[in-house]
């Protein structure tokens, strides 16, 4: 035998092989019936982790030696504890993994890479980066791994996710990132499509365009398979890794290679980070134990005889096997393998190999030769041993010449006694159609199976060969279902039943309902299905399927049946709402004038809504009406009476209205005097009760209104007689009216006027004659201002005005006619003076004070309204004035130029002092110097 190479054999790490199903089974030969319930979770083990000991102490396998670790680039940070490289351990079956290294973005310090920075458009932000070179002992290399992130529901098919790689360089290995390195944590299948968010998914995009998945790899839909959210529930049990939010979406168990040349020197960087922002964080689990250089041999265990035991093999029974294997490249020279054997089994005494090639520890696979199984048969002593192992060591040398390492195993057990099948209790499967079947076995490495008969289809979940198996129904009925036990080696079977009965409940109640006040709701429930049932109301104890109630208000009933078996239907609720009383209100009290109708209205609510019934009453019992309105007419105050029911058990209602009938008063009004001269003025007042009296109108017979006036002023112009007319509404809106015809007499008004002459009268001729034009007058009434006489009652009277004076008079007449109206004028009478005009007719403007100006004097004209001008014998004017109290010095034109001595032509224009009338004068004077 070679010696082990102590180096070798002090880097070996014995993987997870004693957590595989050989073990659980044998334990489970000791477990007949039972389970227990682990709250299964991931948790990090160990708080002190450092880089240094995750990578030598948790993942490295066989196979491999690790130095030269670093931990974001420095061999400084390797031994503290960094919250991005953590050890998890693993509880839960539905979790592959059941150790090893965490790296997270989660508490992650920032990076930088290039490599990462390569896979990613966007910039880099915290992660973990863990470096070391290796050696390995095999031409490959490889490790497990899951990867999970935060963004599998929202970000998927973006281009913001998170990214990883396991990025490995040395001899043989050429790859586009640093070192020529390669990443190495690709699709399966795939031409190195790197994992990652945007190409292993749910192949539907819930963040972005499809498109920017389909860039990376389009193929990435069907990367589905290696997708799955079933850890998604350990992750929100985990606490230890929990993040906000929760990873939701993971890769299945993946697996990284790499084909290596053993001896030489690798660098591998596993690195991790954030993309964009340092929320929504991602992770990679990886395996414990993985990361190693697969020996030259591998060897397996086997149990050659059953379909369903695998490195479990039954005394009397089966027969078990170790394979020794290579590749067909591993082939062309013979191969050597050594072997040890250890373990509770002895050998001879518990079990006999059948085809030992040799009576050696050895066995030798010639060229072209690539497997060979070692048989054995486990002894049938007939005692009671336990569980016994048969641990086989291997090794050989590599190319290297270095000794490397295989193990297997396998469990002999003791042949079973009589099976003790139970398929569980008859039971029943209530609505729904599923329950679980409560079936026990003898041991749990036996296999089961379940069948049945009856009316219909059953579907079992997960399968028919699950103990404890889901099961759903299509139809009502009942089933019985055979648990099959057996074991294919030891020929032994064991068949037990037992009866379900799926009752599918049906529940009909009655509908919602509504009742009058006083009113009696009948109730049902009707449950089918089973043969019996109990009807459990909520208000009552009486389990009939039928019940009456008569609540006061809405009342939510519940009802739920209950079978024979015990099925329950669901609770059913049943509103039985009560209408409201009935509310009445009738017309309060009204109040009319005699001989006026009203109506009188009564207001229904409540009850069943209507129709309703109606019956008025006055005070004596009589029926006046059977609707919700009628119009009456007392001609007295008077009360009538509304009766109110429905066609329900309400309480009837009543109600009272009364009509006032209101007192009218005695109209009555007059004037102060009836009889008056245009423009005759009346005063007509109110002479009715006032205290019966809100509003008054006055209607005059030329079309006059008046209101709201006790007393009025009536201005009339035209003669004539008038009546009048006035209308009172009372306090109650009652109106009443009076009219007087020919109430008013207005007399016309007579007309005074007159003239005289001499018109105008001078000074010289100052005796006037008064001629008389008044009209509709019978005497007259003359004064004469200054006059001789100074009054007269004469028709056509004169008077005489002082001689010599100039002045104006003032003279009235009053006339009179037969019914004492009267009309007075006043005019004024002018006495003017005679007009006299004296115009120079020569002077001598020479400079001395005799003579120098022309001016002429008149009297008896408008001094006011006078125009005297000058003209040359040529027609000019040469001198204009209208101020008889300026006169002419004889010069012209702006300069003041004395005129030339000679004969010039003057011309005056004035009017009369009293009329207005013109005059007009001539002449000619001479200029002497």
């Amino acid at each position: 035998m070679k010696p082990i190479n102590t180096h070798q054999l002090k880097n070996i790490k014995v993987n997870s092989f004693f957590e595989l199903k050989s073990i659980l089974l044998l334990l489970s030969f000791f477990i007949l019936q039972g389970a227990s319930n682990v709250f299964a979770q991931i948790t990090l083990t160990n708080p002190n982790v450092t880089p240094a000991y995750a990578v030598t102490d948790v993942l490295l396998g066989q196979g491999v030696v690790a130095t030269n670790i670093t931990f974001n680039g420095s061999p400084f940070l390797i031994n503290n504890p960094q919250n991005s490289v953590r050890e998890f351990s693993n509880t839960s079956a539905a979790f592959p993994l059941s150790g090893g290294v965490l790296m997270q973005t989660n508490g992650g310090s920032v990076v930088t890479d290039a490599d990462l920075s390569a896979i990613t458009p966007n910039n880099v932000t915290n992660g973990a980066i863990l470096e070391f070179d290796f050696v390995p002992d095999g031409d490959t290399l490889s490790f497990s791994y899951i990867f999970t992130s935060a963004e599998y529901s929202s970000f998927t098919c973006s281009n913001f996710n998170d990214v990883f790689g396991f990025f490995i360089s040395g001899p043989g290995i050429t790859g586009p990132y640093s070192n020529n390195s390669q990443n190495i944590a690709i699709v399966p299948g795939s031409n190195n499509i790197p994992v990652g968010i945007n190409t292993v998914n749910s192949g539907s995009a819930s963040g972005g365009s499809g498109t920017n998945c389909s860039n990376i790899d389009p193929n990435w839909v069907a990367n589905s398979v290696y997708f799955t959210t079933i850890y998604n529930s350990i992750y929100n049990n985990s606490p230890a890794i929990t993040t906000a939010p929760n990873y939701n979406g993971s890769t299945v168990e993946l697996t990284a290679n790499a084909s290596v040349i053993c001896g030489e020197v690798y660098h591998i960087k596993l690195a991790i980070s954030n993309v964009s922002d340092q929320s929504y964080n991602s992770a990679v689990f990886l395996k414990a134990g993985s990361f190693a250089s697969e020996p030259n041999i591998v060897i397996s265990s086997n149990n050659v005889t059953s379909n369903y035991l695998d490195t479990v093999i039954v005394e009397g029974c089966d027969v078990g096997s170790f394979c020794f294997e290579r590749t067909l490249a591993q082939s062309l020279d013979t191969s050597i393998v050594y072997y040890e054997l250890s373990g509770l089994a002895i050998r001879a005494l518990d079990y006999t190999f059948t085809n030992l090639p040799n009576s050696g520890d050895s066995i030798v696979l010639p060229p072209g030769v690539t497997n060979f199984c070692l048989n054995f048969n486990p002894t049938d002593d007939g005692f009671y041993e336990g569980p016994q192992d048969i641990f086989l060591t291997a090794y050989t040398i590599n190319s290297c010449g270095d000794s490397t390492f295989s193990y297997a195993d396998i469990w002999i057990v003791d042949k079973p006694l009589d099976l003790i099948t139970d398929a569980g209790a008859d039971t029943t499967v209530c609505s729904g159609g599923t329950g679980t079947l409560n079936g026990t076995f003898t041991i749990p490495t036996n296999q089961i199976k379940w069948t049945y008969t009856g009316p219909g289809n059953v579907v079992f979940t997960p399968d028919d060969e699950t103990i404890n198996a889901g099961v759903a129904f299509d139809t009502p009925g009942q089933y019985e279902f055979f648990l099959t036990e057996k074991n294919d080696s030891c020929a032994l079977l064991k068949v037990d039943s037992m009866i379900v009965i799926y009752e599918e409940l049906t529940f009909n109640v009655s509908s919602d309902t509504t009742i009058c006040e006083n009113g009696e709701a009948t109730l049902f429930a009707n449950a089918t299905g089973a043969t019996n049932f109990e009807y459990h109301w909520g208000h009552t104890t009486d389990l009939s399927a039928n019940q009456s109630i008569m609540p006061a208000s809405q009342t939510n009933l519940t009802v739920f049946a209950r079978s024979d078996s015990g099925c329950v239907t669901p609770t059913e609720t049943i509103v039985v709402d009560v209408l409201p009383p009935l509310g009445l209100s009738s017309t309060a009290s009204q109040t009319i004038c005699p001989g006026e109708s009203i109506n009188v209205t009564s207001t229904v609510s409540g009850g069943n809504g209507g129709p309703y019934n109606y019956t008025w009453t006055d005070p004596t019992g009589a029926i006046v009406g059977t609707s919700n309105i009628i119009n009456v007419s007392p001609a007295v105050t008077t009360i009538y009476t509304v009766f109110v029911s429905d066609d329900c058990e309400s309480t009837p209602k009543v109600s009272t209205s009364e009509v006032v009938v209101a007192e009218l008063p005695a109209v009555k009004f007059g004037v102060v005097d009836g009889e008056i001269c245009t423009p005759a003025e009346f005063v007509i007042f109110n002479q009715t009760d006032p205290l019966l009296v809100q509003d008054t109108y006055w209607y005059i017979s030329d079309d006059q209104v008046f209101m709201q006036n006790d007393t009025i002023n009536v201005l009339i112009t035209e003669a004539g007689v008038y009546g009048v007319r006035m209308v009172i509404v009372t306090p109650d809106g009652c109106v009443d009216s009076l009219s007087i015809n020919e109430m008013l007499t207005v007399y016309p008004k007579p007309k005074a006027d007159f003239t005289y002459y001499p018109k105008p009268a001078t000074i010289l001729n100052a005796e006037v004659n008064f001629q008389n034009y008044s009209e509709d007058a019978d005497t007259y009434y003359w004064s004469f201002e200054g006059g001789n006489p100074i009054f007269s009652t004469l028709e056509d009277p004169k008077t005489q005005y002082p001689e010599g004076v100039a002045a104006t008079y003032e003279v009235e007449l009053i006339s009179t006619s037969m019914f004492n109206c009267k009309d007075t004028i006043t005019k004024i009478v002018a006495v003017i003076p005679e007009v006299l005009i004296f115009a120079p007719n020569s002077f001598t403007p020479d400079g001395d004070e005799l003579n120098p100006t022309w001016k002429p004097v008149i009297e008896g004209i408008d001094k006011m309204n006078v125009t005297v001008e000058v003209y040359n014998r040529w027609g000019e004017k040469v001198w204009e004035s209208h101020n008889l109290d300026v006169g002419w010095d004889g010069t012209y034109g702006q300069g003041g130029s004395l005129v030339k001595v000679g004969a010039y032509v003057w011309k005056i224009q004035a009017t009369n002092l009293i009329n207005d009338d013109k005059y007009v004068w001539d002449g000619v004077l001479t200029v002497i110097y």
